[in-house]
């Protein structure tokens, strides 16, 4: 990106503004006006020299602390303070300006670039073209990585289709799917305990309500005996729960510890729950004969008095029923309170037997993986039978791996269910290998030996690509970080292993370090593919923190120059001609307002590059319309339609601030986010200015256009007629309109592009309705 020279043009006009002032002043009142400036210059000089203590207090605090990083950027900038000789710089400025010389502009302007230049330092800013040629080498170097894994990969099959033996291949087949079968086994086992722990789970919630409803019975006023059958019929049910043990039918030694607590537990709760039986039986046999006795008629006076308690309680049915009720209640607490011991015991089994089965599931899919692998090079040497095993192994692959989702998305009966067809396929492909086994000798004798000149140049093509990986280890040594060295290093040291196994003959080392390479070739991709992404957001906060400053800079020039064509507008006022000093200022905005749409136009083109849509238009409308002011102002019109064009500029440029900066928060409270372990590189450059911030500026312009609107409407009340608008506003209507219709386009094909990444309705994406016949862009 281009440096805007705005630091000049700032200092240049606050000279001439001095000058200006001093020359419109007496004698008496440049010698005040001199020393004032003096005096701040002054100020400067005290300020910069407490400055550099401070950088060095706080260095040596921060290398006792032992953060390095925040002292290594103070020390670098210390070092550029003294190479500077700023305070030397400070001091030769204070006497200039003591006597009275005004041509320091040039001076303060180095003091100023250099003061930058320290802040850059202290901020850890990096040159953009520094950080996007590094972007480029690591990017190139991640493809250059991937070429690399790709072909060792291709030459790792190639070694092993020349050398493989059949026999060896089924062999390891074999004890890969005997290793499976136990995984699968253990996995299934799990799965049973988890299952068994997750029904023994919610007994005491059932306890707790019949405790409740039994202590609400006893605490009614005539609580009747077929209510009391009723709870019995419920605590039956509950027992008859507790009686099923916990556990398989088969231990498992999955969480065998917390299995036999939970039971213990539940031997508690049955015995509660028995002696809660017995109380209610009791309270029911006594609400039956309080019952008969009301039906004999005793106590017939009095309806209510049935209830009532004689002198003495020991005699009386109800009250018996109570004291049985209340018992019964207290066994069904502590049948609760086993239950709840029981249930955190079941608890954990299950989540411990769930974790032992997923993680079984697996390792059981890896296995699969290894056994294709096996399939697909037994396919290599006897292409007349390999096609089976690979076909069944990939079919157990999809089973086993619908068996590990199930498990970890806890729908354990899935699991279950799937268990047997697994095993089954599993047993199929077991009894396969066991029967081709035996015929392997024979296939083994028939195969040739593996031929010496093409082991040679397979050893040929692998000396390439290590030469290959090692020069482009020499380009990426640029790059300021080196992680992915060490297992670029490591590759190339297996490469070189495997030419020299591959020349002596030896096939299963090379194969073993053909291996190694391309993993270690994959980890440097991986670790390469982060350092591109990390260059690019650097250079993407870099090129956003810069385009910020310059649009900054460009509002406040383009500010003064509107003000002054606002004053120079009510100075002329009703007279067609302007004077001769305002000719001359009224030609310097013109100038002005080229020279910041030049600027303009650079800072379209760094955002075009970016891909930036919005952006770019805004700053096109920008340009298009500082060109047009500085037209304006060349033939001397400084009325309304350049005031109005001038303004629409200082709004998209505050739009463009704003929503800039909005974008720049987000980059900071999201930070940095390292990718998970085995994600594929990212391809391509990722955005500078996200979608989301291109339609928050496209939702400001239309937000502007919508009050230029209602404001042109609140200062011209009578226009309702389109043959009483003047030239002026047909020409700022017909602009609004122009532009509006453009930011109406931008927007539908912004949309339609998301729309296609998107996929077709159903995938991912909400069915779009059929169309209304209104525009979205003209609402």
């Amino acid at each position: 990106m281009n440096i805007i020279p705005h630091r000049l043009l700032l200092v240049g006009t606050v000279a001439l503004a001095l000058c200006g002032a001093v020359r419109a002043q007496d004698d008496g009142d440049v010698e005040t006006a001199l020393e004032r400036v003096a005096r701040d210059q002054g100020r400067i000089g005290l300020r910069l020299a407490g400055l550099f203590e401070k950088m060095e207090r706080l260095a040596a605090r921060y290398e006792d602390e032992g953060r390095t990083r925040n002292a290594t950027l103070l020390r670098d900038a210390l070092a550029e303070f003294e190479e500077r000789q700023l305070l030397a710089l400070s001091r030769e400025l204070e006497r200039n300006m003591e006597l009275g010389n005004l041509s320091t502009v040039e001076q303060q302007d180095t003091l100023s670039a250099a003061l930058e230049d320290i802040y850059s330092l202290l901020r850890d800013r990096r040159d953009v073209d520094d950080l996007s040629a590094q972007a480029d080498i690591a990017r190139e170097g991640v493809a250059e990585l991937g070429f690399l894994a790709q072909n060792e990969r291709r030459l790792l099959a190639e070694t092993r289709a020349a050398t493989d033996q059949p026999s060896e291949l089924l062999e390891q087949a074999l004890e890969n799917a005997e290793q499976l079968a136990d995984k699968l086994q253990s996995a299934g086992s799990a799965t049973d305990t988890a299952l068994a722990a997750e029904r023994g789970l919610g007994d005491a919630r059932l306890a707790e309500a019949l405790a409740q409803q039994q202590r609400a019975l006893s605490e009614e006023r005539l609580p009747r005996a077929q209510t009391q059958a009723l709870l019995q019929e419920a605590l039956e049910m509950l027992r008859e729960r507790l009686d099923e043990p916990v556990g398989t039918e088969e231990p498992s030694a999955v969480a065998s510890e917390l299995m036999d607590a939970a039971e213990s537990s539940r031997g508690e709760a049955r015995e509660a729950a028995g002696r809660a039986a017995a109380e209610m039986a009791a309270a029911r046999t006594e609400l039956q004969r309080a019952e008969a006795d009301a039906s004999d008629g005793l106590g017939e006076e009095d309806g209510s008095a049935q209830g009532d308690e004689p002198a003495d309680p020991t005699e009386d049915p109800m009250a018996r029923a109570r004291e049985r009720m209340t018992a019964a209640a207290d066994e069904l607490d502590a049948t609760r309170d086993a239950l709840e011991r029981s249930e955190r015991s079941l608890s954990a089994a299950r989540n411990r037997a769930r974790a032992m089965a997923s993680a079984s599931s697996r390792q059981a899919a890896d296995d699969v993986e290894q056994l294709e692998e096996l399939a697909q090079r037994l396919e290599a040497v006897q292409p007349e039978a390999g096609p089976e095993l690979l076909d069944r192994t990939r079919e157990l692959l999809a089973e086993l791996s619908a068996m590990a989702q199930s498990t970890e998305q806890g729908r354990l009966a899935d699991a279950q269910a799937r268990q047997p067809g697994a095993e089954a396929s599993l047993n199929e492909m077991l009894d396969m290998l066991r029967s081709r086994a035996g015929e392997a000798a024979a296939d083994d004798e028939s195969r040739p030996p593996p031929d010496s000149e093409a082991l040679a140049d397979l050893a040929d093509r692998q000396d390439e690509l290590e030469a290959r990986m090692r020069e482009l280890m020499e380009r990426l040594s640029e790059l300021p970080d080196q992680g992915f060295q060490a297992p670029m290093e490591r590759a190339g040291k297996a490469m070189a292993a495997a030419g020299s196994a591959l020349r002596s003959g030896n096939s299963k080392e090379a194969t073993l370090r053909e291996r190694e390479a391309a993993e270690e070739l994959e980890q440097a991709q991986q670790t390469l593919s982060g350092e591109s992404e990390r260059y690019e957001q650097l250079r993407q906060e870099e090129v956003l923190f810069r385009l910020g400053e310059e649009l900054t800079a460009l509002l406040e020039m383009h500010e003064i120059a509107r003000f002054e064509t606002a004053e120079l507008d009510m100075q002329r006022a009703d007279r067609d001609r302007l004077g001769r000093s305002q000719r001359r200022a009224v030609s310097r905005l013109a100038g002005q307002q080229r020279e910041l749409s030049i600027q303009a136009e650079a800072l379209r083109s760094t955002l075009e590059e970016n891909d930036a849509i919005a952006f770019t238009f805004s700053l096109a409308r920008c340009r298009d319309d500082l060109q047009s002011a500085a037209d304006e102002l060349g033939q001397e019109r400084t009325g309304s339609l350049v005031q109005s064009v001038q303004e629409d500029v200082s709004q998209r440029l505050r739009d463009l601030l704003a929503v800039l900066e909005s974008e720049r928060e987000r980059r900071r409270e999201a930070g940095t986010q390292e990718a998970p372990p085995g994600q594929p590189p990212q391809q391509g450059r990722p955005q500078l200015v996200p979608t989301v911030a291109e339609l928050l500026l496209i939702q400001r312009m239309e937000q502007a256009a919508l009050a230029r609107l209602e404001s042109f409407i609140r200062l011209n009340p009578e226009l309702g007629d389109e043959d009483l608008y003047s030239d002026l506003e047909r020409e700022l209507l017909d602009r609004w309109a122009g532009e509006h219709d453009e930011v109406a386009q931008m927007f539908r094909k912004m949309v339609a592009e998301g729309e296609q990444a998107a996929g077709p309705p159903g995938e991912g994406g909400e069915t779009p309705h059929e169309d209304d016949g209104t525009d979205g862009g003209e609402r």
